[in-house]
């Protein structure tokens, strides 16, 4: 089942790659385009959205998504790596292996890796 997450999310990744280069040279998108897609670039789809974790960091750190949207983990580190929110601690993720977290309430959320308490990242829920 981890796998066909870390699949799925890979193959939206990769939509969501071919979407943005299908805009014709010469052009620019409208203002309120251009700045949704700098504001998170990793959303996967209109229900999910990614962060990736390699070398001892959370990429992106800071990510702003709806409320209800599932946040999808992957451990791209050749290290094991959780995730610490709140009283909830993930499974350890082996390379390749994901954890998805579901931010149904608006707020400012803070994690870490538990076993690797200096990487720290932030999940925006508006």
């Amino acid at each position: 089942m981890k796998k066909y997450f870390l699949i799925l999310s890979i193959v939206f990744a990769l939509l969501f790659v071919l979407a943005a280069c299908a805009n014709p040279a010469g052009t620019t998108p409208p203002a309120s385009e251009s700045t949704a897609a700098s504001q998170d670039v990793s959303a996967v789809s209109a229900d999910t959205a990614a962060v990736s974790i390699k070398d001892f960091a959370f990429n992106p750190e800071t990510l702003t998504v709806k409320a209800g949207t599932t946040v999808i983990w992957t451990n791209n580190d050749s290290a094991a790596h959780d995730i610490k929110i709140a009283d909830i601690t993930s499974p350890m993720m082996a390379t390749g292996e994901t954890f998805e977290y579901k931010f149904d309430s608006p707020g400012t959320y803070e994690y870490s890796c538990g076993v690797h308490p200096s990487m720290k990242g932030t999940v925006i829920v508006q």
